[in-house]
């Protein structure tokens, strides 16, 4: 079967969807009061989740096999979002903050500027941010065009391309 690789991703989620709907099946009435009817034949379910489950291993196959060439572009964005959402987490807080202090000459509490110490100000984490989504968004064109212009051959039935 030819796919881009676009579609052969589509179809790689629409198949593991489809697997987990059987497995569901599997597991709701693997074990149930035998005077009650099965509604389903569990038998035809199993065999079509292995038959899927075959498909979906000989799809993440060839997808992968063909991602190679856009692996860096990929791992780069993943990084970018991680170290992104470290950044979103982190608290730049203000550069000074108010402290109670209590003087004891006179016996009473009074506020003192304190200086905080900061490796990354608000302005830096901002202007990374700004970078790294400039640049993620300019590797995603580039994966996304990658995507639905690269070929892949697939070695899986016509008919997975049914499954619903």
């Amino acid at each position: 079967m030819t796919l881009t690789l676009s579609r052969a991703m589509r179809l790689k989620n629409r198949i593991a969807s489809r697997i987990s709907t059987l497995r569901a099946d599997i597991h709701k009435y693997n074990s149930v009061d035998e005077r009650l009817k099965v509604p389903i034949d569990l038998q035809a379910v199993w065999d079509e989740m292995k038959s899927l489950t075959d498909s979906l291993v000989t799809l993440k196959t060839a997808i992968a096999q063909k991602s190679v060439e856009i692996q860096e572009q990929i791992h780069t964005m993943a990084e970018l979002k991680s170290m992104i959402s470290f950044l979103q987490m982190l608290n730049p807080g203000s550069p000074t903050k108010l402290e109670q202090v209590y003087d004891r000459s006179t016996s009473s509490t009074k506020q003192q500027v304190v200086v905080i110490s900061q490796f990354m100000n608000k302005e830096d984490v901002d202007g990374f941010i700004r970078d790294a989504e400039i640049t993620i968004d300019a590797l995603s064109e580039q994966v996304d065009k990658f995507n639905a212009t690269s070929i892949l051959e697939c070695d899986i039935p016509e008919s997975v391309l049914g499954s619903k």
